[in-house]
């Protein structure tokens, strides 16, 4: 795309944000305190207790259960199957979800998954988003739910957990499930590290496509304040999941990376006395080079949680610098102004002497110019809409 193609898509996304804002007045505030993996763990956590003030009793706990189990006992999704894995129904192996009364149960965040004594492997210091426990001999049950709202699952994580657990509860719990949730069910990211058939064994379940309908179903949905108020935020989700579709999302994305490449060459080149900055295709990415020093390059990027731009320094593929942070939602003027700082910032650290390459007389002086006046449209999108535009930037 086109500058003139990138600004008409911000501008057609935009016109969707705001009519969706039209229809849930509350939405800023609601997302902006709510939209953030703790939060969502810890309405899970109140939602899956008992106790908690619902008024669900074990009925939220009961649901999560069965829809693991269907999920789990899925054909079409070839799951790993397990006695120690739950089951819906009576075929394949694995144990009943209907064999479990709940009555003990609780939910713990930020469980810290010691390592078992006598274990031979370094687990380091692991930490479950949450779990749910019910170590009652009779019926005992252990669910370890590692969410992940914006994030993926780093490399080898997704097997440490696994075999951490296994290793520490085997001989404990008879059941014990692995439940990987993101906002709309995604498979996790297999890694190098990881064990191949790792994936298997955890459940995929969405907040939107799996736990949304069961909420709306509850009886407590209209009369509880803090479950009337989670439900709002993944309808609003919900909604703009379908109303900007993912190729939409996919020139966002480019745009904003492709925008903060392109302003930043601009005010590099301003700063630079010699030489000149380029936007370069290598190692099967972009990267701003210095055509002084072919060896180093810049890299751009959204952050995994869509909160900001990161800007690495590279020489040979190896960091030259601190990693540059410019977030994302500012308004317009600072998310320029930042831009006019990362540069200097990187006019210090990736020249070996940088007095040699700077223009002194521009130093002190910023100028809006150019492709930062080209992309203000973005940049106002991103402070109009700021919650909105991270969930589509990792969505």
């Amino acid at each position: 795309m086109n500058v003139a193609e990138q600004i008409s898509a911000i501008h057609q996304i935009n016109d969707a944000l705001d009519d969706l804002s039209s229809e849930f007045p509350n939405y800023r505030f609601n997302l902006e305190t709510s939209l953030n993996e703790n939060w969502f763990s810890d309405a899970l956590a109140w939602l899956l207790d008992p106790k908690g003030t619902h008024g669900l009793g074990i009925k939220g706990i009961e649901a999560f259960v069965r829809l693991i189990a269907q999920h789990r006992s899925n054909s079409e999704k070839k799951y790993a199957r397990r006695n120690s894995f739950l089951k819906f129904g009576k075929a394949g192996r694995g144990t009943p979800s209907t064999k479990f009364s709940y009555r003990n149960i609780s939910t713990v965040r930020e469980y810290h998954l010691s390592r078992a004594i006598g274990a031979c492997q370094e687990q380091g210091g692991l930490y479950c988003d949450l779990i749910c426990i019910d170590f009652d001999i009779s019926d005992s049950l252990l669910i370890v739910v590692e969410n992940k709202l914006w994030g993926k699952n780093g490399p080898g994580q997704l097997t440490r957990y696994f075999e951490a657990v296994e290793a520490k509860f085997k001989s404990q719990v008879k059941c014990r499930e692995y439940v990987y949730l993101t906002l709309g069910g995604e498979y996790p990211v297999f890694h190098e590290e990881d064990n191949p058939s790792i994936a298997k064994k955890w459940v995929q379940i969405g907040w939107m496509n799996d736990l949304l309908p069961l909420m709306q179903q509850s009886c407590s949905a209209k009369s509880n304040p803090y479950l009337k108020r989670v439900i709002e935020v993944m309808n609003w989700l919900w909604h703009l999941s379908n109303r900007i579709s993912k190729d939409w999302t996919e020139k966002l994305v480019n745009t904003y990376r492709h925008a903060y490449e392109v302003c930043l060459r601009e005010e590099l080149n301003r700063l630079t006395g010699k030489g000149t900055w380029e936007i370069e295709h290598a190692y099967g990415s972009r990267r701003l080079e210095h055509t002084s020093l072919p060896a180093r390059r810049l890299k751009v990027e959204i952050s995994e949680s869509g909160l900001s731009i990161e800007i690495q320094g590279l020489i040979h593929e190896k960091p030259l610098f601190e990693t540059i942070i410019i977030p994302i939602g500012v308004h317009p003027n600072q998310a320029i102004n930042l831009i006019d700082i990362a540069a200097k910032e990187i006019m210090n650290g990736f020249f070996p002497d940088p007095s040699k390459f700077k223009n002194s007389a521009r130093w002190k002086k910023n100028k809006m110019q150019g492709a930062k006046l080209e992309y203000a449209t973005l940049f106002e999108l991103g402070y109009r809409h700021p919650s909105a535009v991270r969930f589509l930037l990792t969505r």
